[in-house]
């Protein structure tokens, strides 16, 4: 058994009643749709209903506005999968804690944790995802927590805060759904991710994905990680105000490539909050300022004034979660998979990896000098430290190696080849 997802559009607002494991979902004629994830389990065709619901119960309801439910997925996923190969059932809890299938999982991720196959931070997300799945069933009905043996136990305190007005008191509520904190600091075993960079056929791949995909704020956040090499938090908050009014008029005109800085302020989110200088090219920053000025997002700039001072703003007019490419980035993979069985392994930041690389690569073909370049990569990139400009430094020098072979093999060649006349 395997449990997979993919992402579905489906209707919600409808009403669930469950009898000895059955669900039937019945949905009243002003039903909406949303966009969720869907749990299934690939050796069977099978959706897995409970986790489903619940993934859809993210997306539909209004106080999770935005909610990225990729991690409830990935942790629902790993539970799941992990139920399923050891024969236990998510709605059956033993008298014995030890068997109860929480713990069980939570042991498993203490193992996982410590062997170094999950970060500290992603076994604890895991387990609290599925304490919020619990809580969630219990709450519709889905099963009883007066009824079965505690799933998890939860501890309610009072805490006392001091401000302006006086003391107050609040309650604060914990479980032990969590991993023990002597695990923080319990190093991964494959370290940070290998960075990769897009060759010629990834990228029309990826531009394939873009255009099937049609959403004009994913396809220009690309573009700008692509050419400009913007993380995906300074794509996303890129300020309004440089691509309308006279400034970007003014930018038009000159026909050349127009240089930002950004960072140091309350509009762009630079890592670290560093201020650089990026560079957009004239026909990117041309559809950027279409983009700003277009029909659509001048009416969710007037609607949203509060949220006006970003370039890309949702369909309500309020800001991407900062995960939103690496969320449709996922999509994209998933579609080109699925569909057209075409592989695109790259994340999100490999984007800006290819720029990086790039870059570094046509500096060094110009004849500048390592050093010199390190430190222009550095700068262009916004690295605080030069161990991370290295790990780009890497990849382009691997690559200027692998070039000059292949020059000298075809000499070599050549020489052979001709030397046989």
């Amino acid at each position: 058994m395997a449990i997979k997802y993919f992402m579905a559009n489906v209707r919600v607002g409808g009403s669930i009643t469950a009898n000895d494991k059955q669900f039937d979902l019945s949905f009243p004629k002003d039903a909406r749709a949303v966009d969720t994830n869907i749990l299934y389990d690939d050796s069977i065709g099978l959706v897995v209903v409970p986790a489903t619901l619940w993934l859809i119960e993210l997306m539909s309801d209004p106080t999770f506005e935005h909610e990225n439910n990729d991690t409830a997925t990935k942790g629902l996923r790993a539970y799941f999968q992990f139920l399923s190969e050891h024969g236990l059932e998510w709605d059956v809890f033993p008298r014995t804690k030890i068997e109860r299938p929480t713990y069980a999982f939570k042991r498993f991720m203490i193992s996982k944790v410590k062997l170094g196959e999950y970060s500290y931070s992603t076994g604890n997300q895991f387990l609290g995802v599925v304490k919020r799945f619990y809580l969630w069933a219990n709450q519709e009905g889905l099963i009883d927590f007066t009824k079965i043996p505690a799933p998890f136990l939860i501890d309610r305190h009072e805490v006392n805060t001091h401000t302006r007005v006086g003391k107050k008191r609040f309650s604060v509520h914990t479980s032990d759904m969590k991993l023990p904190k002597k695990l923080k600091n319990t190093p991964r075993t494959n370290g940070p991710r290998e960075l990769t960079p897009l060759n010629a056929e990834s990228r029309k791949h990826l531009s394939f994905g873009l255009r099937a995909t049609d959403k004009e704020h994913l396809t220009l956040c690309c573009h700008l990680s692509l050419l400009s090499g913007l993380r995906e938090e300074e794509a996303l908050t890129l300020p309004y105000d440089e691509f309308i009014g006279d400034k970007s008029l003014h930018r038009l005109l000159q026909k050349e490539t127009v240089t930002l800085r950004i960072g140091g302020n309350d509009v762009t989110r630079t890592k670290n909050g560093v201020v650089r200088d990026v560079d957009i090219p004239y026909m990117l920053y041309e559809r950027l300022c279409n983009h700003a000025s277009s029909e659509k997002r001048l009416k969710l700039a007037s609607d949203k004034q509060g949220e006006g001072q970003r370039l890309f703003v949702s369909n309500r007019g309020t800001p991407f979660k900062p995960d939103e490419l690496t969320k449709r980035m996922s999509e994209i993979r998933t579609f080109l998979l699925q569909e057209h069985n075409i592989t695109l392994d790259h994340k999100y930041h490999d984007l800006r990896c290819t720029y990086a690389t790039e870059y570094g690569s046509r500096l060094l073909d110009s004849g500048m000098e390592y050093t010199a370049v390190f430190n222009e990569l550095k700068s262009r990139l916004g690295h605080s430290l030069d161990k991370d400009t290295a790990r780009y430094m890497r990849i382009i020098e691997s690559r200027k190696s692998k070039r000059q072979s292949a020059i000298e093999l075809e000499k070599y060649t050549q020489e052979v080849l001709l030397g046989d006349d």
